[in-house]
Formats: structure tokens, C-alpha cells, sequence
């Protein structure tokens, strides 16, 4: 890991062929990508603050020098091989640098947004923000400049800090979702804003039980405007009652809102029988996490959900996809 990059291909003909482009410039690790519809701009956000500098990490060249300081960087192509320089998602107070943390990317109308947990959120969010919040920014810049604002999560809320995404609507200039995974695992809150993060609405709670844990969220726009929103849940076993919940085996399930994110259908169980645990393999370095692998959802505008999701069903790990009528999710 010390010396790698993103890597991006690309597709002329929905995914029959691809082509190796280029590197992204970003750290190696934790990597999302998300494409503007509108200006056809394609955004990567990588690395994690506190860890990961721009230099080998990001050019996979060894012999770079490597940066100054660390966080999670962001950067932009229109052809998939010509890149804006690499910004970090923080910034500077003058005296030190202040590092975002986990974030996802989306984009519409020019406009790219991330969010993140922050520890410091007076630097982000001004003076009497909680020591504690979610911060929303957007950039018309690739990240050299943001305007930023605090998502109002209540007091009691505390969301996990790797599992919060950010749609945006590419019907509706200035409107984008944040999906926020409470710390527990037990539920979810969806706010939406309508003008890039001034305004915010009210929380929707959402849950398939919250007395389960869940993980692996996404979210998807459709180009329609229908938003949705998939995540996994571990199931009891009656075999392993005393089993952690990363050793436990998982369901999948999914939600639509036909109106950017305001209400939502009932959720709505997507996989057919529950995915086994992953093995406890002493040698595998992940296996604390559960070594799930990823999570993904489309919408396609044409009546088409589609969710994918890593599951051990065959005894190895595979990825699986399930293509839904959007009519099968009902309020």
C-alpha cells in the first residue's frame, strides 16, 4: 500500500470493453469515484486523513517525495487522462493543517459535494458548531475552494464515520441528499437540501429493524431524480450465539424515494437467501472487519433498480447483482 494509486478505466460501449486510462493521482486507499451527468466530469476521492500524504502513495512511483501533510484528496478528469491537481478535502487554520476524514463524491451541474465526521468542527463549520458533526461542502473548483456547512444531526445521532453518503440530483441544480449511518449500526437518517447546503430538511429514519446491525450503505440518483438508498444487515445465528456481528451472516436490502429524498418506500429485501459469514481466517489481516467487500447501487431511470453486494454464498467471495422493478418498492 505505501506505493500505489487509483486506477481508471473507461468504457465507450456500456461496459462490453474497457481501456486502461491512467492514475488519479490520489492515495491509495478507500477509493470512490462519482461522474457529473451534466458537464460529464468524472470526480475520485481517496486516502484518509491522517495517513495517507500525496507521493508514492498516490503516484505508485516509490521514488516520490512524499507531501507535506495527510488527508483525503480529491480530483477531476473530463477524459480520463488529464487530471486537476489533487486537493485535500481540509485545509489549513493558519497553524496546521485540518484533515477531512472518509468521504464519497457526487456531482451535478458543476457543482461536486463531499461530507465527512469531523472531531473539528469549529474550523469547518464556525464558531458554536458541537465539538462533533457532520460537514457537507460543495466546490465549482475541484476542491480548491469549498463552502461549507454543518448537517443538523440531533444530539443523540452519532454517525459511523465511514458510512455516510452524498447524492446529488441531477434533475434539480443545487439539491443533494446525505445519508447518515448511526454509530450502532441501527439506523439510518436521510436529509436533502435544495440549495447546495444553506437549507436542510428534516431527518427521514430509516431501518429494516433497529435492533440489527447494519453496514455497507450506497446511494444512487437516477437521471429522473428517483434516489435510493441499499445496505446490508447481519443476521442472527443460532449456531454462534455469541458470535461479533462482522462473524455473523447478512441480508441485503434497499429503499426508493420518488422524490429526491423527502419520503421513501417501505425497504425492501433484495437478496433471496442470507450471505454466510466470512470465514474467520487467522491469516487475513481484514478479517476484524468481516472482509465483506463492496457495496453498489444504480437506478436507471427506465424502471430499473439494480444493487450489487459481496456475499460467500458460493464459498468464496463473489460479487452479486439483482435488478429490480422500481415498482416492486411500495410506500
Amino acid at each position: 500500500m505505501p506505493n500505489g494509486g487509483v486506477g481508471v478505466i473507461k468504457s465507450t460501449d456500456g461496459g462490453l470493453t474497457w481501456k486502461w486510462m491512467s492514475y488519479s493521482h490520489t492515495p491509495a486507499d478507500w477509493p470512490y469515484g462519482g461522474a457529473d451527468p451534466i458537464t460529464g466530469t468524472f470526480y475520485v476521492t481517496s486516502g484518509i486523513a491522517g495517513m495517507t500524504p500525496l507521493g508514492p502513495r498516490s503516484t505508485g512511483n516509490p521514488n516520490s517525495p512524499p507531501g507535506k501533510f495527510t488527508d483525503r484528496w480529491v480530483a477531476s478528469t473530463k477524459d480520463g487522462s488529464n487530471w486537476t491537481e489533487p486537493q485535500p478535502l481540509g485545509g489549513s487554520d493558519g497553524s496546521r493543517h485540518v484533515g477531512a476524514g472518509h468521504s464519497s463524491v457526487a456531482a451535478a451541474y458543476g457543482i461536486m459535494a463531499t461530507m465527512f465526521v469531523s472531531s473539528d468542527c469549529a474550523y469547518f463549520a464556525g464558531a458554536g458548531s458541537p465539538a462533533n458533526c457532520v460537514v457537507f461542502q460543495t466546490s465549482t473548483d475541484a476542491g480548491k475552494t469549498w463552502d461549507r456547512s454543518r448537517v443538523p444531526t440531533p444530539a443523540d445521532f452519532h454517525t459511523a464515520a465511514s458510512s455516510q453518503f452524498v447524492g446529488a440530483d441531477p434533475t434539480r441544480k443545487g439539491h443533494f441528499t446525505a445519508t447518515l449511518m448511526n454509530q450502532s449500526g441501527a439506523d439510518f437518517l436521510v436529509y436533502h437540501t435544495p440549495d447546495g447546503g444553506k437549507t436542510w430538511s428534516e431527518p427521514v429514519k430509516l431501518t429494516d429493524d433497529g435492533t440489527k446491525t447494519h453496514f455497507a450503505p450506497y446511494v444512487a440518483f437516477s437521471p429522473k431524480g428517483e434516489f435510493g438508498l441499499m445496505w446490508r444487515t447481519y443476521e442472527p445465528d443460532p449456531k454462534k450465539p455469541d458470535a461479533k456481528a462482522q462473524q455473523l451472516p447478512y441480508s441485503v436490502w434497499a429503499v426508493v424515494s420518488r422524490d429526491g429524498g423527502a419520503t421513501f418506500s417501505q425497504p425492501l429485501k433484495v437478496s433471496k437467501t442470507n450471505s454466510p459469514a466470512a470465514p474467520d481466517d487467522p491469516n487475513d489481516v481484514f478479517r476484524i472487519l468481516g472482509d465483506h467487500g463492496p457495496s453498489g447501487m444504480a437506478i436507471d431511470g427506465y424502471g430499473g433498480v439494480h444493487v450489487v453486494w459481496a456475499t460467500w454464498t458460493p464459498g468464496e467471495r463473489a460479487i452479486y447483482l439483482s435488478s429490480i422493478n422500481i415498482d416492486s418498492f411500495k410506500k
